[in-house]
């Protein structure tokens, strides 16, 4: 073995040595971050908890118009670690989504809550956002030609004080 091989075969031990050890820290970190993330602290915890669909979930704003005998597709509320809350209902509805808009804008109006958005200028969605205090109400109206109905979703998220 001359020393031009010599040279190469050390070279190459080095390289392989280099990779090895880099392989080691990049798995040694990886193996580090995945450990920081399961541990609780940096995942978002929420508690839902589903509503029977004959009571409106708590936290609703006293009178808010909810269709009678109106099929309700979704039903619960849900609060996280820091406090923050939410409680969603959804229905279908047999009013249109003119209807239901005007409905809801007056209702708002009428109770003194703020306004924030809104979007009325769809023939499928329409949408409403108001605050009072801490607390905001989100209606989104949906026309679903695909599954022949109208829902209205309600949801109500408070902050925590």
């Amino acid at each position: 073995m001359n020393f031009l091989q010599s040279r190469k075969s050390i070279m190459l031990f080095a390289i392989i040595g280099i990779l090895v050890v880099l392989g080691a820290i990049v798995w040694w970190w990886m193996n580090k971050t995945n450990q920081a993330g399961n541990d609780g602290n940096n995942v978002l915890q929420v508690k839902r908890t589903v509503v029977p669909n004959t009571q409106i979930p708590e936290k609703f704003p006293a009178g808010i118009p909810i269709e009678k005998d109106a099929q309700v597709t979704q039903n619960y509320t849900a609060t996280d670690k820091d406090g923050q809350f939410i409680a969603v209902r959804v229905f279908i509805t047999q009013k249109g989504l003119d209807k239901n808009y005007e409905v809801y804008t007056k209702w708002f109006n009428d109770r003194g809550w703020k306004i924030e958005s809104n979007l009325n200028d769809q023939a499928d969605f329409k949408a409403i956002t108001a605050s009072k205090g801490d607390t905001r109400v989100q209606i989104s109206l949906n026309n679903l030609p695909s599954l022949s109905r109208k829902t209205v979703s309600i949801t109500v998220h408070t902050i925590a004080q």
